[in-house]
């Protein structure tokens, strides 16, 4: 059973009470028993002088000159010891050969046998001598005093005396002791129990103060004043409280720095001790690993089997790792090594970068190359083709060479427009390219626009409708904002069938100025759509080819909308055509 410190002391009160009146109570009781003794033998040694006295004048009075003084003290035994009966208790009288003449009482309690002992000092050394003994009836002294008559010992003279009354007085003093000592516990504990209270008062304080500190309430401190020990406890205690509250709040501005500088890295950072505990994990790291929120980080972490072996890895050598792993379609390269403080390996720190847009921009980098390389060789192959023909052939064949002629001059022009579109979309992609911007009304473009294809779409049987509305100016690059209109116009045109019909209309929503492009043509697929932003990506290559395009100019109208700050968007379906929304900031 748990004690607390208040039933420990009162516990100890009454232990030590009880101890020191069992003490008392055995030294009073002792005390009393051998003063008790003390008076009864005083009054047997005064009754047997008394007694001696009384036999000796009693014999001395029964001299004849005919009976010995031994034969007067045997004859008349009997009726002395009933004399000395009346004045002090039972009275018993022995020959020098111890044996018994006279006993007043007829009780059966001690026969000659029983008293021997004192009886025979008291005949073979002719002293007084008594023994304490414990009968059935009670204790008894049994007093043996010599019979001396002119210098010659007659016999014994013994007492039977009862302790009774002594032995009363004990017991009463033993109840009275066992009384006041069960009312003295009750009375100590109340007392006990007030001045443990009164006393463990500060600690009480003190545990409850402690109890609010470790959850975290460090402006609590103990209200005592005193000179003791415990004064002094508490004032140690506050002093500590304040210690530790100025270390916690060193701990937790080390803390936020840390934290501040992990959360201002982009790749995550984890950090384990040896037993691959974390101790300090940012938030890109719990973002590569989809782990926000959760509880059991190192569980989730570790659940990876690469985390598991760059782990073991690291524990094994010692040095640091790097390693590139992919993870849910994402590319991730891990850098690890241990932790090492005053020379001492406390644990070891993990630090991913997702590498998976650099891996995207290498494979378009290396999709883009193929592109262009193929885009040239194609026009290069021709040109070189008919140059070699030319140059075997000879120029006598003037149909030969007209056609070789017209093969060459349009594959050159396609590789201008191909430099050129190149061009154009690398300026888009560095800081070459600059906006030259002004307010412009943005309705004029469009005309100016929709005139200039209109000559185009004759060439196709198609027709450009434009419906114009109010419209507010702009602010962006005239030019720029020209060449993307052209080419979506020129888009509708080269994808719609003869004779379609192109819908080019605007709207003005909030602050935004909306131009759409509508055409009736083959439309796009849904695989197809997501990619026609893409570099040298075609939809109908083969149309494509044969109608001059290369692939690159819904990128670079992309590139040019997105620096004014807006945005293009398709919507397309296969047979029932496209529209193509541009949305442009008014300011």
């Amino acid at each position: 059973m748990k004690l607390s410190i208040q039933n420990k002391i009162i516990l100890s009160n009454i232990l030590v009470i009880v101890l020191a009146l069992v003490i008392i109570a055995t030294i009073v009781i002792q005390g009393m028993l051998f003063f008790n003794v003390e008076q009864v033998e005083r009054r047997l040694i005064n009754s047997s002088n008394d007694s001696n006295l009384f036999i000796q004048q009693f014999i001395l009075s029964q001299q004849n000159g005919n009976q010995t003084n031994i034969d007067i003290f045997k004859d008349n035994a009997t009726f002395l010891a009933e004399e000395l009966a009346k004045f002090i208790s039972r009275t018993q009288l022995y020959d020098q050969s111890a044996k018994l003449l006279a006993d007043s009482s007829t009780s059966d309690i001690l026969t000659s046998e029983e008293i021997r002992d004192e009886v025979e000092i008291a005949i073979n050394q002719g002293e007084k001598a008594y023994v304490i003994t414990k009968l059935e009836e009670g204790r008894f002294i049994y007093f043996a005093s010599p019979i001396i008559i002119e210098n010659q010992q007659l016999g014994v003279l013994s007492f039977l005396y009862s302790l009774e009354d002594v032995d009363a007085l004990i017991n009463k003093s033993v109840v009275l002791f066992i009384i006041v000592g069960i009312l003295g516990l009750f009375i100590l504990y109340f007392i006990s129990f007030y001045l443990s209270k009164l006393i463990l008062k500060p600690v009480y304080s003190l545990v409850t103060t402690s109890k609010e500190i470790s959850e975290g309430n460090y402006d609590k401190h103990i209200d005592y004043v005193s000179s003791d020990e415990i004064g002094e406890l508490t004032l140690s205690f506050n002093q500590m409280v304040i210690n530790i509250k100025e270390k916690v709040h060193e701990a937790q501005s080390e803390k936020q720095k840390l934290e501040s500088v992990l959360s201002s890295i982009e790749d995550g950072v984890i950090a384990v001790d040896n037993d691959r505990n974390i101790l300090a994990i940012n938030e890109p790291a719990k973002k590569i690993f989809n782990i926000m929120g959760k509880i059991d980080l190192n569980k989730d972490i570790f659940a990876h089997e690469f985390m598991e072996e760059l782990f073991l890895d690291i524990v094994k050598e010692k040095n640091g790792i790097y390693k590139e792993v992919i993870m849910d379609n994402k590319y991730l390269l891990i850098y690890t090594n241990i932790i090492l403080v005053d020379n001492i390996e406390i644990g070891y720190i993990f630090v991913i970068r997702d590498i998976s847009k650099i891996r995207e921009l290498e494979e378009k980098q290396r999709q883009f190359i193929s592109s262009v390389s193929h885009e040239l060789r194609t026009p290069l192959t021709t040109i070189i083709g008919y140059s070699d023909l030319l140059e075997r052939r000879g120029l006598s064949n003037a149909e030969l060479v007209e056609k070789s002629i017209t093969s060459i001059k349009k594959e050159g022009e396609r590789l201008l427009r191909l430099v050129d579109d190149l061009l154009g979309l690398s300026k888009t992609n560095t800081m070459e390219f600059e906006l030259i911007k002004s307010q412009f009304d943005i309705t004029q473009l469009l005309e100016d626009v929709v005139s200039q294809m209109r000559l185009k779409g004759k060439r196709y049987n198609n027709e450009i409708q434009f419906t114009s509305t109010e419209l507010p100016k702009i602010n962006g690059d005239y030019d720029r904002l020209k060449q993307v209109l052209i080419n979506v116009m020129d888009n509708a045109i080269k994808y719609s069938f003869p004779r379609d019909i192109i819908q080019v209309y605007t709207e003005s929503t909030g602050n935004y100025v909306e131009i759409f492009v509508r055409d009736f043509g083959a439309g796009i697929g849904k695989n197809d759509l997501d990619r026609v932003f893409e570099p040298f990506y075609q939809v109908d290559k083969v149309r494509s080819t044969n109608l001059g395009g290369s692939g690159l100019g819904l990128a670079i109208a992309k590139d040019i909308v997105d620096n004014h700050g807006g945005s293009i968007t398709i919507e397309s379906q296969i047979n029932e055509g496209t529209l193509v929304i541009i949305k442009l900031p008014v300011s």
